[in-house]
């Protein structure tokens, strides 16, 4: 049969960023806070392990272009109970 799907071969030294997931925490129109929860995949285990963002040595990077959405849930009394708006 043979190789039906993509194929891809990926290699790393060390450590790699294998997942990123964002919540914003807050935003107005000069800035926007948010909190990162980074998963990293190494090689080895490690003890006591850090993840410290500085000015110092790279390990592994990874660029993600993302938006900032604000959704708000509004719910008024009307005729046939409450309204139910996003």
């Amino acid at each position: 049969m043979g190789i039906w799907k993509p194929v891809r071969i990926e290699g790393w030294n060390d450590v790699r960023i294998e997942d990123t997931h964002y919540v914003t925490v807050s935003a107005d129109k000069k800035q926007t806070k948010v909190d990162v929860e980074v998963e990293l995949l190494a090689d080895e285990a490690f003890d006591n392990a850090k993840v410290v963002i500085s000015e110092g040595e790279t390990l592994a990077d990874r660029t993600d272009r993302t938006g900032v959405r604000t959704v708000k849930l509004e719910q008024k009394p009307d005729e046939f109970g409450t309204s139910f708006r996003l």
